[in-house]
């Protein structure tokens, strides 16, 4: 059987760990005790990855408390989607859609990005974003993404990274990232964004730190995904 390994490097700094890989019920379990998810709308667990069906499916993570007002911040996780129609999407979510206080990470929309790239949004008290451009998540393809955020540095390119298999992306910017993230009571959510736009596709191995990886780590996490557990 597989636990956390509490010692592992990769272990520092998870606030939110959540497989994804369960074999059925409606219950995303959080591996590190942050706050379970609750799966909605017919999501459900195959093939040890989330299913999500681009129409209404989504897991509610609660407030996810220990992400507000931080100035590190990665999350990373493997996704593969099935179609793309344009819409702003989301791998993961905190926010009011209708306000710019939030952070979210998923696919672009033809407005901002290609249909094929990364976009991560993170608004405290103004709209900011960046975005991928080399169509570095084609459709039908598992790829790890991540991004790491780190208020302490100055300047966009310094306090936002992503990568995808474990490799930086060039990224375009929109406003200015802060020096931290929003507090708010608002909830998390996997595989969706608004009303109106969720992820259609396959989601696994979802973690939220409340440090900013390396470029090293982030390759590790990527390569040895298995070290952040113990067999017993």
């Amino acid at each position: 059987m597989n636990r956390i390994n509490t010692g592992s490097p990769q272990a520092i700094g998870l606030v939110a760990y959540y497989p994804l890989n369960e074999q059925g019920g409606n219950i995303a379990f959080d591996g590190m005790g942050l706050k379970n998810g609750t799966l909605n709308n017919g999501a459900y667990f195959n093939n040890k990855c989330l299913q999500l069906d681009g129409t209404n499916d989504y897991v509610n993570l609660g407030v996810l408390d220990k992400t507000n007002g931080v100035s590190n911040l990665t999350v990373s996780c493997w996704a593969k989607m099935n179609t793309q129609d344009g819409r702003n999407t989301a791998f993961i979510y905190k926010g009011n859609a209708a306000s710019i206080d939030r952070w979210a990470m998923g696919p672009s929309q033809t407005t901002i990005g290609d249909n094929n790239d990364i976009l991560v949004i993170l608004g405290n008290g103004s709209n900011s974003y960046c975005y991928t451009t080399s169509n570095c998540f084609p459709l039908n393809t598992l790829c790890h993404i991540c991004f790491v955020f780190n208020g302490n540095n100055t300047g966009n390119s310094n306090r936002m990274k992503v990568y995808i298999n474990g490799i930086e992306q060039t990224l375009t910017f929109g406003g200015t990232i802060p020096s931290s993230t929003y507090s708010g009571s608002n909830d998390a959510y996997i595989g969706f964004y608004n009303t109106l736009n969720y992820f259609p596709g396959q989601l696994r191995d979802m973690r939220i730190y409340t440090r900013s990886l390396t470029s090293t780590e982030v390759m590790d996490l990527y390569v040895n995904p298995n070290k952040l557990y113990k067999i017993y």
